[in-house]
Parts: C-alpha cells; structure tokens; sequence
C-alpha cells in the first residue's frame, strides 16, 4: 500500500462558534505502509530494486523502505 491519505473538514456550524477560521481541515497521511501481495523472495522492497551497470536489479548497498505518517491541519482566517 504506496499511500493511504484521509481528511476531514470541521463542519460550517463547529467553525460559527469558533468565530475564527473559515474552514480548518486535518489530514494524516500514511506511506509505505505494507504490500498487499509480493513474490519477491525475503520480502524485498521492490521499488528498492534500482542499479546501474552490472548490479542492475538487485537490491544492495540501499536503504531499507521506511514508512511514515504525516499529520497535518489546514485553515484559512
């Protein structure tokens, strides 16, 4: 799964009693989460599978995949 993202905008009626912003939305994102089928072998990352010359398609000297998660929230005044 490459990314999942999900937001949510404050309902118009909540932002009347805040009586500061015109819309605020919050988001999480989340990347590199899990792969849903693979048949490479070890569970190789395969967008890790990247080479030049001779080592072309094979998996060596990168950095493991990593996965994240982004919060944030968005407003206008």
């Amino acid at each position: 799964m490459r990314e999942i993202s999900i937001s949510y905008d404050l309902p118009a009626s909540v932002l009347k009693r805040i009586k500061v912003f015109q819309s605020l939305t919050f988001s999480v994102v989340g990347r590199d989460l899990f792969y849903i089928y693979t048949t490479l072998p070890d569970k190789i990352n395969p967008e890790g599978i990247m080479g030049s010359g001779n080592a072309q398609g094979f998996e060596w000297a990168s950095f493991p995949g990593t996965r994240s998660f982004t919060f944030g929230a968005s407003a206008t005044f």
